[in-house]
């Protein structure tokens, strides 16, 4: 959640059923600034919550918030297979997400989700 350029929230999702949409509303409703909600996740855009949250997240957030998938792209499988290829995967999640935020430099994703080096 962003409600200023310099500002981020993150808040995780622990069960997706029953939907918690009273919940996520109270959440959202303590951001009176909110200007975009990202939909951060490791899997695939194609595994993953993205599908199903996707219309109920915009539904709680209208059409005046920007709201943006940040993830991997679909795929066949839930992983590459080559850690080089996961961590430049990671570090491209890990950018999308934070796009447009105010002091983020450079994310190093072994930091970041304290990958092993």
């Amino acid at each position: 959640l962003f409600d200023r350029p310099e500002r981020v929230a993150l808040v995780r999702v622990e069960e997706l059923y029953p939907w918690p949409e009273e919940e996520l509303r109270a959440v959202l409703a303590r951001y009176t600034k909110l200007q975009r909600v990202v939909w951060a996740q490791e899997e695939p855009r194609n595994m993953g919550a993205w599908t199903f949250v996707q219309e109920r997240l915009q539904d709680l957030i209208g059409d005046e918030i920007e709201f943006v998938y940040a993830g991997r792209a679909a795929s066949a499988s839930p992983a590459t297979g080559s850690s080089r290829v996961h961590r430049a995967e990671q570090k491209t999640l890990l950018a999308d997400a934070f796009e447009g935020i105010e002091g983020i430099g450079e994310i190093d994703p072994r930091d970041a989700l304290r990958l092993p080096r």
